[in-house]
């Protein structure tokens, strides 16, 4: 793998004065700037007068539309003050006291590339009677390219740095592990096909996890979660998203923001609340809220479109917001066992046994 840093100045609204020499970079390196094999992260350090500049929501997509990368893989992050940049007090002047750092490097997708990462696997858990040999056969690959991988029921716990910089042509499983944390970096990762990570132990997910785009399926159910990082409404995910059977008591304001194209489950839980932006949420399957502690619904919740049934059931919901009656739902709504009685008229059929009137 090719690791290259180059600093690049950046004079106000000019982003990226250096684009040519970066490009001659990737080039040197294998990317032609439309393959998308190499990835680019950007570390913008700035001072108090420079700060603004980074802020700029209009940043990354500039960034991304000049050197023809897509906006999920660019990363920024701040630091309040330069650290180290080697240039002059003028130079320092002139850039308004900020610095980018670049960092570039290949996509690991070839059996070549992957037996490293499957190494650095075994080396990290030593006691658990992994080989290499022994997960490299679980590993199908087309085209000397990788193409599934399938580490199911392995008893991993730890996955090294650089298994977030892998391409994968078809599903990646991971389930039935003991993994507790993901590198940081796992949101670099991309998966063709569907992403299981149920059944392990996983308490966080990184800040970066929401850049994934799955188009499949994502399965995190029958984890330890608490939390979600704020870029999860960025999350794009082609079949259903599984996050039921966890410990969630609140989601990201961003968690509306999601593209899902099938079923959203998010049973099983401990969510008290809903976001406001959930009732931006436009679901192509089924949406499954029951068995949490949802005591009210967001006033947005009516905004909401649902190709298949919504269910509401095994929950502490008393009332119900105005705009409930507004609600798009294709197939029927399940109000099971809450402790109200529904009185808006809403033309779909509602199971309401079990209330408490």
């Amino acid at each position: 793998m090719a690791f290259v840093n180059s600093n690049f100045s950046l004079y106000n609204s000019k982003y990226l004065k250096y684009k040519n020499k970066y490009l001659s970079l990737k080039k040197m390196f294998g990317g032609d700037g439309d393959d998308g094999d190499l990835y680019l992260i950007l570390n913008l350090k700035s001072g108090d007068r420079g700060i603004n500049i980074f802020k700029d929501k209009a940043l990354v997509p500039q960034i991304a539309g000049q050197l023809n990368l897509r906006p999920s893989q660019i990363q920024v992050s701040f630091e309040d003050r330069v650290v180290d940049t080697g240039l002059s007090a003028a130079d320092c002047d002139m850039v308004n006291n900020s610095r980018i750092t670049v960092t570039i490097y290949n996509y690991i997708k070839t059996a070549e590339e992957f037996r490293p990462v499957v190494e650095e696997i075994v080396a990290r858990n030593q006691d658990l009677g992994l080989t290499v040999e022994h997960l490299m056969v679980c590993v199908t690959f087309k085209d000397d390219k990788i193409f599934d991988i399938n580490f199911e029921s392995k008893n991993i716990e730890i996955l090294p740095y650089s298994f977030g910089n892998i391409r994968v042509g078809g599903d990646l499983n991971l389930s039935n592990n003991r993994i507790q944390t993901l590198p940081e970096n796992f949101g670099n990762i991309e998966v063709h096909g569907s992403l299981w990570l149920h059944r392990n132990q996983l308490q966080t997910l990184p800040e970066n996890f929401g850049n994934i785009k799955i188009n499949g399926d994502l399965n995190l159910s029958k984890n330890k979660l608490q939390t979600l990082p704020e870029s999860f409404g960025h999350i794009t995910v082609g079949g259903t998203l599984s996050l039921s059977n966890n410990k969630l008591q609140t989601l990201p304001e961003s968690f509306g923001h999601i593209t899902v194209g099938g079923t959203l489950s998010l049973s099983n839980n401990k969510l008290q609340t809903l976001p406001e932006s959930f009732g931006n949420f436009k679901v192509f399957g089924d949406l499954y809220l029951s068995e949490n502690e949802l005591r009210t619904l967001p006033e947005s919740f009516g905004n909401i479109k649902v190709f298949g049934d919504l269910y509401l059931s095994e929950n502490k919901l008393r009332t119900l917001p105005e705009s409930f009656k507004n609600i798009k739902v294709i197939g029927n709504l399940y109000l099971q066992r809450n402790i109200f009685n529904p009185e808006l008229k809403i033309n779909k059929p509602i199971d309401v046994s079990g209330n408490i009137l």
